[in-house]
């Protein structure tokens, strides 16, 4: 090896000609060299290894970290000895195009200025951005055999390359994600505070080209769990409510995918005080759908088997964990896992029911519980069916055509980062900030505020649907009579929504 021709070289395509074996870009830079002197990427690993701080020599104990208990000695000396190849992890849908990530993917990431981290608790390690979101995941295999295999060894491989950069930390698991939300807004402000021209405390904001009405300089932090995720406003305080989607609608040539979401919104209860109001201030029509569609679903369940018990006059939990129904003098024991999990759940909510006297009690439990729908397509319901939609969608104040963190102005659905840019006057001087999804997202502007009152246009795979589906934990009335545990309700698209027959 020609070191001080190597060095030379490197020194060359640094910038300020002082090469820092610290510094990930000066690495990469090497890496290039490297190729261009034609050696081979077994030598180009095991070199770059040795001069990082004198890392590379991976132990037992690293590896097994990130790839499972079973790795054996002998793999790990593979590792070491540069023999195994590169072979690209999972990547997440929702996060990038890549179905796949190799090493590369991952540098070509980071050079954005981006950090990593990885969560090793589990049996799943997942490379995770600065908000914990998942970008790829590297999966448990179902053998010792398997996990010694050079696929898995190159997997693992990738992610002990990313442990010893700059920029990569590991960590056992981290909490919830603070969410792709929470990018959006770190990103608008971080360029709307770099950019904006001085002079100006704020600008006019456009989204995909269309007026929002207010003058922004950022993002807006909004308290609470409302319905919009993110804002834009002056100075922290929030004058334009968003909710947002992460994912692509469209693919790469125009065709409408699947949607990324699962639900546009959760009512939680049909019948608690919150909606009662808007629910009588719809009218007996809006009401009176609203209430078909709950007893139906009752009626589906009933018909599952096991599921409905007549006349119930309390619950019972003794010493030992089991759990009965009263029916009067009858004590019933709840023997199934899955329907002992929804009344455990529902205890209190079932005692103080039938307080008011005994009532037929619907249980979404059993096997049947899992995965269980039953649906009802909105736009099949009329105006009511687009109100509830409407208000799934863009929150629970949408009637009061007030923009505010429970309605939203619009929704947004984007994979990246948003676009953020300037419009330029002729003078050079910058008049107003613009934000927009790339052609694969999609914005629907909140029709009560900025549309006109024009219904907005659904894709078909964005079609909503009224869907009752399992929930252990929730209840509500029944309309014709009796108490309903274990469903929640949702406005959901078509694309998850199960084949099959509706109520």
């Amino acid at each position: 090896m020609d070191i001080n021709t190597l060095v030379k070289d490197w020194a060359w395509r640094v910038n300020d000609g002082m090469p820092d074996p610290k510094n990930r870009n000066h690495i990469e830079l090497l890496e290039a060299a490297l190729r261009d002197h034609k050696y081979s990427d077994e030598f180009i690993h095991a070199y770059i290894q040795s001069i990082t701080e004198g890392k590379g020599k991976y132990t037992l104990e690293q590896v097994r970290l990130l790839g499972g208990d079973d790795i054996t000695q002998d793999s790990v000396d593979k590792l070491n000895s540069g023999k195994i190849k590169d072979y690209p992890i999972l990547g997440n849908k929702k996060f990038s195009d890549l179905v796949k990530w190799g090493y590369k993917d991952f540098q070509k990431y980071m050079s954005q200025g981006e950090d990593i981290i990885i969560t090793t608790a589990s049996s799943v390690k997942k490379p995770r951005n600065k908000y914990g979101e998942q970008l790829a995941h590297l999966d448990k295999p179902s053998s010792a055999k398997s996990t010694n295999s050079n696929n898995h060894l190159g997997r693992v491989q990738i992610l002990l390359k990313l442990s010893q950069l700059s920029g990569v930390t590991l960590k056992p698991k981290m909490g919830a994600g603070l969410g792709y939300e929470k990018m959006q807004a770190d990103q608008i402000t971080s360029w709307v505070q770099t950019n904006i021209p001085k002079g100006h405390d704020s600008l006019p904001l456009y989204i995909a080209g269309q007026s929002a009405g207010v003058n922004i300089d950022g993002a807006a932090k909004i308290d609470g769990s409302p319905k919009a995720d993110l804002a834009l406003g002056i100075g922290g305080k929030p004058n334009f409510f968003v909710s947002y989607k992460q994912g692509a609608m469209y693919d790469a040539g125009g065709k409408e995918l699947k949607a990324s979401f699962q639900q546009y919104g959760s009512i939680k209860s049909f019948y608690g005080n919150e909606f009662s109001k808007q629910v009588e201030a719809r009218g007996s029509e809006f009401k009176s759908k609203i209430d078909d569609f709950v007893n139906s679903v009752a009626q589906k369940i009933k018909s599952i088997g096991n599921t409905f018990f007549e006349k119930v006059t309390g619950v019972e939990k003794d010493s030992d964990g089991k759990i009965f129904l009263l029916q009067g003098e009858i004590k019933t024991e709840i023997i199934d896992k899955k329907s002992k999990f929804v009344v455990n759940e529902n205890l209190s909510a079932i005692t103080k029911r039938c307080k008011s006297g005994a009532t037929d009690l619907y249980l979404l439990g059993t096997k049947a519980a899992i995965g269980w729908q039953a649906w009802r397509s909105c736009l099949d319901m009329g105006k009511v069916g687009e109100d509830i939609t409407l208000m799934s969608i863009f929150g629970n104040d949408y009637f009061s055509g007030n923009a505010s963190k429970d309605n939203c102005d619009i929704l947004i659905q984007a994979k990246q980062k948003l676009q953020v840019g300037f419009a330029i006057n002729d003078e050079g001087n910058a008049t107003q900030i613009h934000i927009s999804p790339s052609s694969a997202g999609h914005i629907m502007w909140n029709p009560k505020i900025h549309g006109g009152g024009t219904f907005p246009k659904f894709g078909k795979q964005y079609l909503p649907f009224l869907v009752a589906r399992y929930t252990g934990e929730t209840n509500m009335d029944v309309p014709s009579g009796g108490f309903m545990i274990g469903v929640r309700l949702l406005i959901m698209p078509a694309s998850h929504v199960k084949e099959g027959k509706s109520v």
